[in-house]
């Protein structure tokens, strides 16, 4: 009888992080395609719309070899999302003058070069973080970083949003990242 009360508070804890738990795996939505058709709808699932605000509405129709990813976890705020797709080089020169940005940098020779705290690491592949369907030689990308902080309150030190733009390939990437 007097060990029942600890039983129950015991109990009701690992309740409680049981339901935690699956409630985080459950929230937790993870998007990974390459189908344009649910790009749209993919873009409500991110947390801080401000992030993707310069992501286009719809995937342009002339857009060849489209890939996306979207990782959205509404438990910890954070949000990875990640756009690339080829085009003409007038649809990119007019993507890259609508936005004011903080930093520009690049092209460089070598991926190291991008890093940038961890941000860049989760879009374009420098630690090995991204999904492997996003394995993409990073090299000769100019990135024109629009933003680097997050109006969630728990902003990930290394947030960072903006457009990378492969001149030679005719490469365009919009990304915003803010792991959590």
């Amino acid at each position: 009888m007097k060990y029942l009360k600890f039983l129950l508070i015991i109990s009701g804890i690992l309740l409680i992080f049981i339901i935690f738990i699956i409630y985080y795996l459950i929230s937790t939505s993870e998007q990974k395609t390459s189908q344009p058709k649910t790009y749209e709808e993919s873009l409500n699932s991110v947390g801080d719309p401000s992030k993707i605000m310069h992501f286009p509405k719809v995937i342009p129709s002339e857009a060849t070899n489209v890939y996306y990813f979207i990782n959205s976890s509404p438990v910890f705020g954070g949000d990875i999302v990640y756009l690339r797709f080829n085009a003409d080089k007038s649809y990119i020169s007019n993507e890259i003058k609508k936005y004011n940005y903080i930093k520009i940098e690049g092209p460089f020779s070598r991926k190291e070069q991008y890093d940038s705290r961890g941000s860049r690491s989760y879009i374009f592949n420098i630690d090995g973080y991204s999904p492997k369907e996003n394995l993409l030689d990073i090299t000769d990308f100019k990135l024109y970083v629009i933003g680097n902080k997050s109006t969630h309150y728990n902003c990930h030190p290394s947030c960072e949003y903006g457009i990378a733009v492969n001149k030679k390939t005719n490469t365009i990437i919009y990304y915003s990242s803010d792991p959590d």
